[in-house]
Protein backbone atom coordinates (compact mmCIF):
# COMPACT_ATOMS: atom_id res chain seq x y z
CA UNK A 1 0.00 0.00 0.00
CA UNK A 2 1.64 3.36 -0.68
CA UNK A 3 0.76 6.56 1.20
CA UNK A 4 0.37 9.94 0.26
CA UNK A 5 1.80 12.80 2.34
CA UNK A 6 -0.49 15.87 3.12
CA UNK A 7 0.36 19.25 3.43
CA UNK A 8 -0.70 21.77 6.14
CA UNK A 9 0.18 25.12 4.65
CA UNK A 10 0.28 27.93 7.45
CA UNK A 11 0.05 31.92 5.91
CA UNK A 12 1.86 33.34 8.68
CA UNK A 13 2.96 36.92 8.83
CA UNK A 14 6.49 36.37 8.99
CA UNK A 15 6.40 34.07 5.80
CA UNK A 16 4.78 30.83 4.58
CA UNK A 17 5.10 27.48 6.50
CA UNK A 18 4.32 23.99 5.61
CA UNK A 19 4.18 20.68 7.46
CA UNK A 20 3.53 17.24 5.85
CA UNK A 21 1.43 14.50 7.65
CA UNK A 22 0.59 10.47 6.00
CA UNK A 23 -2.44 9.60 7.55
CA UNK A 24 -1.12 6.21 8.42
CA UNK A 25 1.37 7.86 10.51
CA UNK A 26 0.26 8.44 14.08
CA UNK A 27 3.01 10.35 14.97
CA UNK A 28 2.78 12.75 11.82
CA UNK A 29 -0.78 13.22 12.12
CA UNK A 30 -0.77 14.28 15.62
CA UNK A 31 2.44 16.83 15.17
CA UNK A 32 -0.29 18.35 12.67
CA UNK A 33 -3.32 18.45 14.58
CA UNK A 34 -1.60 19.97 17.37
CA UNK A 35 -0.53 23.24 15.47
CA UNK A 36 -4.01 22.73 13.53
CA UNK A 37 -5.70 23.08 17.16
CA UNK A 38 -3.10 25.80 18.14
CA UNK A 39 -3.90 28.23 15.63
CA UNK A 40 -7.32 27.36 14.65
CA UNK A 41 -8.76 26.70 18.04
CA UNK A 42 -6.08 28.93 20.16
CA UNK A 43 -5.61 31.86 17.60
CA UNK A 44 -8.67 31.93 16.35
CA UNK A 45 -7.13 31.43 12.64
CA UNK A 46 -9.49 30.31 9.54
CA UNK A 47 -8.78 26.84 8.22
CA UNK A 48 -9.63 25.62 4.52
CA UNK A 49 -9.64 22.20 3.03
CA UNK A 50 -9.19 21.28 0.05
CA UNK A 51 -9.81 17.40 -1.59
CA UNK A 52 -6.57 17.49 -3.84
CA UNK A 53 -3.41 19.27 -4.21
CA UNK A 54 -3.02 22.32 -6.55
CA UNK A 55 0.27 20.16 -7.92
CA UNK A 56 -3.06 17.50 -8.47
CA UNK A 57 -4.72 19.88 -10.03
CA UNK A 58 -2.75 21.35 -12.48
CA UNK A 59 -1.53 18.31 -13.71
CA UNK A 60 -4.88 17.55 -14.29
CA UNK A 61 -4.56 13.99 -12.26
CA UNK A 62 -7.31 15.76 -9.66
CA UNK A 63 -10.22 18.66 -9.69
CA UNK A 64 -9.19 21.48 -7.11
CA UNK A 65 -12.64 21.93 -6.28
CA UNK A 66 -13.75 24.54 -3.76
CA UNK A 67 -12.18 24.37 -0.03
CA UNK A 68 -14.10 23.55 3.01
CA UNK A 69 -14.04 25.57 6.16
CA UNK A 70 -13.43 23.42 8.85
CA UNK A 71 -13.35 23.98 12.49
CA UNK A 72 -11.72 20.02 13.06
CA UNK A 73 -8.62 18.66 11.65
CA UNK A 74 -8.97 16.10 8.75
CA UNK A 75 -6.50 14.08 8.37
CA UNK A 76 -8.00 12.87 5.19
CA UNK A 77 -7.60 16.61 3.58
CA UNK A 78 -5.23 16.27 1.28
CA UNK A 79 -4.59 19.99 1.58
CA UNK A 80 -5.13 22.43 4.40
CA UNK A 81 -4.36 26.10 4.23
CA UNK A 82 -4.29 28.34 7.45
CA UNK A 83 -5.08 32.22 7.63
CA UNK A 84 -5.29 34.30 10.07
CA UNK A 85 -8.34 36.06 10.61
CA UNK A 86 -8.10 39.87 9.13
CA UNK A 87 -10.05 42.78 11.51
CA UNK A 88 -11.85 44.47 9.50
CA UNK A 89 -13.09 48.16 10.01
Amino acid sequence: MSSTLSTLTILGPQGDQTMTWDETDARSVEEVRREFDRLVKGARWWAYAYPATITDAVAGVADRATPEVIREFDPTAREILLAPQIAGG
